[in-house]
């Protein structure tokens, strides 16, 4: 989908039409995703709402509409895609050693799977928007277009993002700090370890990328951003600049405090959690569910009165049919 918006971009983007509905329907996919996935206890269910939440922020991107957001929403793929997998392939990893997902069931990891922590730790932080590291640089690209786009009502745009970004902070960190910190357990599903490097290796070659992007992203990233951003705006590249510093900016100031604001939420996290769970709110599939059921019923009614087996009633549709032809 993505791929299809970026590869129509320089057709259909800078109409009012694009910029209205895909940049609205990408930024209330990134909050809902984002919201979904804090209070999600499977490790996989977690990155794969994480993953809906960037989607959507991608989808934002592009809807907005100017190159430089193109090239933002294309770095951003780049650097998502490297941390994310590491963090799937860490989710395996942990999987695969206690034999559970669950991150009720987990904690205190680090003490007995090192490296799968150093792995989890470098992924979380980067998409949490830690500094030196590659999530960072893609996220200030993207509020510094925030910042620049008036999106309706002056000043909802960025109050959104701003905590949306808090949002995936908080489900980062929960990431890291549920799985890997706090007490050693006595109680997990199988007494877990590190495995040996035929799964650690891939992950940890994913967090050296997001590293090295982070400390050189001109010289790591800079060709496959400049290339792929040009296939988007159809080769008319905006000035940006892939630097980890661009001084004290208002993207700067949002980035701290969507930090700290997940951190906050980390910290209310079991309140919050027993809210979300009593709170009645639509379930996608029970939804789609019930769609079915009613398409089914429905079919099955037209179906049982257009084929009764009754041959004057299919003589008479016959005829009808020949008469209002």
């Amino acid at each position: 989908g993505l791929f299809l918006m970026a590869r129509l971009w320089p057709v259909l983007s800078g109409t009012d039409a694009w910029f209205v509905i895909v940049s609205t329907t990408g930024l209330v996919t990134m909050v809902l995703g984002a919201t979904i996935a804090l209070f999600k206890d499977d490790l996989k269910a977690l990155l794969a709402f994480s993953t809906v939440s960037h989607l959507g922020l991608i989808t934002m991107l592009l809807g907005f509409g100017t190159p430089f957001a193109a090239v933002a929403a294309v770095f951003h793929i780049i650097n998502h895609a490297t941390f994310k997998a590491a963090l799937f392939m860490g989710a395996g990893i942990v999987d695969h050693e206690a034999h559970t997902r669950d991150i009720k069931r987990l904690g205190g990891l680090r003490h007995l799977m090192p490296i799968t922590f150093v792995i989890a730790l470098l992924a979380s932080l980067s998409m949490a928007g830690i500094p030196f590291l590659n999530g960072f640089l893609s996220k200030e690209m993207m509020l510094e277009e925030v910042v620049r786009t008036r999106l309706g009502i002056p000043l909802l745009l960025p109050l959104v993002v701003l905590g949306a970004a808090a949002l995936s902070a908080a489900y980062s960190f929960r990431y890291v700090g549920h799985v890997f910190f706090g007490d050693e357990r006595e109680d997990y599903p199988h007494k877990p370890h590190d495995p040996g490097v035929g799964l650690w290796g891939p992950p940890a070659f994913l967090s050296a990328l997001v590293v090295l992007i982070g400390l050189f992203p001109a010289a790591i990233a800079g060709p496959l951003v400049a290339a792929s951003g040009g296939a988007v705006t159809g080769g008319h590249l905006p000035y940006y600049s892939l630097r980890i510093w661009h001084g004290f900016s208002l993207a700067l100031f949002m980035s701290v405090l969507a930090v700290i604001g997940g951190l906050i939420l980390l910290l209310f996290h079991y309140p919050l959690d027993k809210r979300w769970r009593a709170l009645r709110r639509p379930e996608a599939k029970a939804m789609f569910d019930a769609v079915i059921a009613v398409c089914v019923a429905a079919s099955r009614r037209i179906t049982e009165v257009l084929h009764s087996g009754s041959m004057t009633r299919y003589t008479a549709f016959f005829e009808i049919t020949i008469l209002v032809a």
